[in-house]
């Protein structure tokens, strides 16, 4: 599967493999932050108010 997904002419394997890991790695975590502000969303006190942002100079 992985020759099909992944020739060894086209792209290096490792690479390949290192990339999937981190996709999926970070999608896991993505996943595990939205559920936990699901479960305990912020209170409108403790949420940023935009309204009055400043603008950001660098």
């Amino acid at each position: 599967m992985l020759n099909r997904v992944a020739p060894a002419a086209k792209r290096q394997r490792a690479q390949f493999i290192r990339q999937a890991l981190m996709k999926a790695l970070m999608e896991a975590e993505e996943a595990r932050t939205r559920a936990a502000y699901k479960a305990s969303p912020d209170s409108e006190q403790e949420a940023d108010d935009w309204a009055n942002a400043e603008e950001f100079r660098a």
